[in-house]
This record gives C-alpha cells, structure tokens and sequence, in this order.
C-alpha cells in the first residue's frame, strides 16, 4: 500500500510539473503577444500626424501657406497676447499690466510680449512668447 501511495504521489508530482510548465509557457506567450501589439499601438502613435490626420477629417487639401507669418508684426503680436493672457489670467488683471512691451527676438523669430507695471506700483507681469511663423505659443509666465 505504501508503495502505490509513492507511485501515485510520483505521477501527481509529474503531472503538477507539466501543467504547470504548460502554464508558464502559455502565460509567456500571452506576454510576447501583448508586448508585441503594445508596439505596434506606440508605432501607429509615432507616425500619427494631428495636422494631416484633422486635414482629413475636415476634406481640406494638404496644401499649407508657408510663405507668409501668421504673427507678421508688433500689433498683432500685441492682440494676440491679450486674448491669451486674458483667458488665463482674467480681463481685470491683464487690463492693469498695460500697455504691453513688444520686442522681437531674431534668433527664436518669436514676439515676447510683457506687461507693465504703473510707477511706483508693486507685482508682477505676465510675459508671452509667440512664434512669428505659425503663431505656436511657445511660453507663458507671470513675475511675482
């Protein structure tokens, strides 16, 4: 009797064994797969151009002005921060900081547009920097 206990604890034991190796290699598989379609999600991702894939969407050609700039000059580059900065920092708050200092930065072809404090008056200005060529707002910021 204790010899067949032995024999079947034996057999259970190799059984055990393979089940679970088939398991292991299973779930290993599973893992290869996965990580394999996680890869191919992130090429897809890389690849994906918001401009042409929104071109598409809305059946507009792909032809793109690139000869003019968006942000041709100080007034505009002027308007344009102050709807920005109004929508962030508040009409009331953005209407104190004027008028605003216009500068253009040559090496960055970007507008930094600041505000200004009255004399004598104590806080901060926001400051925003404007790309010429497309308008992309590059940074935004507030001194304290």
């Amino acid at each position: 009797m204790i010899f067949k206990i032995k024999l079947y604890n034996n057999i259970f034991l190799k059984t055990g064994a393979v089940l679970i190796l088939v398991f292991i290699m299973c779930s290993c598989r599973k893992n290869q797969i996965s990580l394999v379609e996680e890869e191919e999600e992130i090429m897809i991702q890389e690849n994906s151009n918001p401009a042409t894939d929104i071109f598409s969407k809305y059946e507009i050609p792909e032809e793109i002005i690139t000869n003019i700039d968006i942000v041709p000059d100080e007034k505009t580059a002027e308007e344009v921060a102050e709807v920005i900065l109004i929508s962030i920092y508040g009409k009331n708050s953005i209407k104190g900081k004027k008028p605003f200092k216009v500068d253009f930065d040559s090496e960055y072809n970007a507008w930094v547009v600041s505000g200004t404090l009255k004399p004598n008056m104590l806080g901060g200005v926001p400051t925003i920097i404007i790309q010429k060529s497309d308008g992309k707002v590059l940074a935004v910021s507030h001194s304290k």
